[in-house]
């Protein structure tokens, strides 16, 4: 654990286009602490982007300095890009940031602060990803509220964590904590399952995460049922991936319940028709959603977009 050359490193993992490239750069360029204290690690190994175009652009235009770079690897999925920026990083602590999350001014400062006052390697900051108004609707309050989206619920009434929670959205880990976890399983080639999988190691090497409410990133991604469904599917590939190698955990795709999942999407598509009120909606996408994965899960078929 000898990289010390910046105070904090920011990883990013693209995939999809940005909503908002300039305003997305701006903040990583420009945060409240000076650019020799940290650098941001921008990884594409999709090459299905125009963020390389888009970074170029906003450096010329804006005379940026070098503590942000871009770096276009060899095809791979998210897992590999971490991989890869984890190994360059300059500092030994590392911040996970979502391709399509806008960070405050003070996002580095925030983190660093928080591992000041928490310098044991088992601490973990996790910062909520909400989404802005302009891209809320019921579908996304319930998505956060449900913990559907991230796993666990991001909303106005934001509660301690489970220890064991970790996500690439907004977080920060020390070093230490990462060599004693591994790298993150290559196998994952979509934005699904790799981070979770990654938590459970993070979890066995001592992590003990925690809720910083300080550091809201705003989700820019326009999501809808069916959008949310196709990344449900892509799930549902990487969960098989993942139980094909834990043969003594029983996958939920394999339940009995699941086998029969049809009646209950045919129950919620009638309570639907009978009563469209509110809890009937939100039992209608839950159970799209459920059946998205299921099929993912049975299926196996390669995804290589993010949620």
């Amino acid at each position: 654990m000898s990289k010390k050359r910046f105070q904090a490193s920011i990883v990013c993992a693209v995939d999809d286009e940005l909503l908002d490239p300039t305003r997305w750069f701006h903040v990583l360029y420009n945060q409240t602490i000076p650019r020799d204290e940290y650098e941001v690690l921008i990884i594409d190994a999709y090459h299905q982007t125009t963020h390389q175009e888009e970074f170029e652009r906003y450096r010329r235009e804006h005379e940026a300095k070098a503590n942000v770079s871009y770096h276009r690897i060899p095809k791979g999925g998210r897992a590999k890009s971490f991989n890869h920026a984890i190994e360059m990083a300059g500092s030994n602590l590392i911040i996970f940031l979502g391709d399509d999350c806008l960070a405050p001014l003070d996002f580095v400062e925030s983190h660093i602060r928080f591992h000041h006052e928490h310098p044991e390697a088992s601490a973990v900051a996790i910062g909520p990803a909400l989404f802005p108004s302009e891209l809320r609707t019921p579908f996304t309050h319930w998505l956060e509220q449900s913990g559907r989206l991230w796993g666990v619920p991001f909303d106005g009434n934001l509660s301690p964590l489970p220890v064991d929670f970790f996500y690439v959205a907004n977080a920060s880990v020390k070093r230490e904590l990462l060599e004693h976890a591994g790298h993150f399983d290559e196998r994952f080639k979509a934005h699904a399952w790799d981070d979770f999988e990654f938590g459970q190691r993070l979890t066995a090497a001592g992590m003990k995460a925690e809720l910083l409410p300080d550091s809201v990133v705003w989700h820019l991604h326009k999501i809808d049922l069916a959008s949310r469904a196709s990344a449900m599917l892509r799930a549902g590939v990487a969960a098989k991936t993942y139980f094909a190698s834990r043969p003594n955990e029983v996958a939920w795709p394999d339940s009995f319940k699941a086998k029969f999942h049809w009646c209950r999407e045919a129950l919620a598509k009638l309570r639907l028709r009978l009563n469209p009120g509110e809890q009937a909606r939100k039992y209608w996408w839950g159970v799209q959603l459920d059946a998205a994965f299921i099929k993912g899960y049975r299926n196996h078929h390669n995804g290589h977009h993010s949620v």
